[in-house]
C-alpha cells in the first residue's frame, strides 16, 4: 500500500481534506469523532507518514456516513464493521469505527467521544490508551511495526513525564 506522506507542519492541508470529507458526507453538528491508531501518532511527532486516518464515531454519525456512500467492511468475521471513503483526490482513505471489540482489547468509544485528548484541535485516542491497543493487537498480530511504535510511545511518554 503506497503511503501518503505530509509534512508536519503545516498540517493544515490534512485538516482541509479531513474536514472537506465530513462536511461533504454528513451535516457535521455534533461533531462526535476522534482519531485513533497511526494518526495520533502523526500528530505527537511519532510518524513521518500515515496509510489511512481511523476515526471513531458515535452511532449516529455512523449510520449519517454510511446512508450518505461511505462503504461499509468487515475485513474480519470477528471485526466490528467499518466505514470506508476517500479523501478528495483518491490519495487517503478514512476508516470510521463506532466499536471496538476485537484483537484482545475493548474500547469505550463513548468515554472516548466524551473526553478525548486534543493534539493541534484535533480530538484524539490519548497516547497512553494507543499504546495499550498496540500491544494488545502486537501480541495477537504479532506485527513488527506495532512494536517498533509502542517503543516510540514509551520514549515520548518517559520524556513528557521528565520534563513536567
Amino acid at each position: 500500500m503506497s503511503k501518503y506522506i505530509i509534512q508536519y507542519e503545516p498540517f493544515e492541508p490534512l485538516r482541509c481534506e479531513l474536514l472537506a470529507v465530513m462536511n461533504y458526507k454528513l451535516p457535521w453538528e455534533t461533531r462526535r469523532y476522534a482519531l485513533f491508531g497511526s494518526s495520533v501518532m502523526y500528530l505527537h511527532g511519532l510518524r513521518e507518514e500515515i496509510g489511512d486516518i481511523d476515526i471513531f464515531v458515535d452511532r449516529y454519525i455512523y449510520d449519517q456516513l454510511k446512508q450518505r456512500g461511505w462503504q461499509e467492511q468487515r475485513p474480519r468475521p470477528e471485526d466490528p464493521p467499518l466505514l470506508e471513503a476517500w479523501l478528495p483526490g483518491g490519495q487517503l482513505p478514512v476508516h470510521a469505527f463506532y466499536d471496538w471489540k476485537k484483537r484482545g482489547m475493548q474500547i469505550d468509544v463513548e468515554e472516548l467521544l466524551s473526553n478525548p485528548e486534543v493534539i493541534l484541535g484535533w480530538p484524539v485516542q490519548p497516547l497512553a490508551q494507543l499504546r495499550a491497543w498496540k500491544q494488545s493487537i502486537a501480541h495477537h498480530d504479532t506485527r513488527p511495526n506495532d512494536y517498533d511504535d509502542i517503543a516510540k510511545i514509551d520514549a515520548y511518554l518517559e520524556e513528557a513525564a521528565r520534563l513536567s
